[in-house]
């Protein structure tokens, strides 16, 4: 009983991180897409939905949520970032917060 409940568990796991890579990978290519609408004008219509969405909401703040989407990717596809770890989202949230009111 013992030997299949681990195995569902591992099984679980294994899930857990490939969805968090899937999850990184997704974040990382929106990450780049809005990175090239913010400095390029011919992403199309939805590079200029990215755009006008960024700087309408965060302002000058906006030209910083493509790279911290881009850190988020990144160490959510190489399985580095925990989640489920309250502390490290909320000071991350913080530290976003303070980059809007320089």
């Amino acid at each position: 009983m013992n030997k299949a409940r681990n195995r569902v568990k591992k099984k679980n796991e294994k899930r857990k991180e490939f969805n968090k890579e899937i999850v990184g990978i997704i974040i990382l290519s929106f990450s780049i897409l809005s990175l090239f609408s913010l400095y390029s004008d011919s992403t199309g219509y939805f590079g200029q939905i990215i755009r006008n969405a960024f700087k309408n909401l965060a302002g000058f703040g906006g030209y910083f949520i493509p790279y911290i989407l881009l850190t988020v990717g990144v160490l959510l596809s190489l399985n580095k970032l925990n989640l489920d770890e309250k502390k490290k989202s909320i000071s991350l949230f913080i530290i976003f917060i303070s980059f809007l009111t320089f």
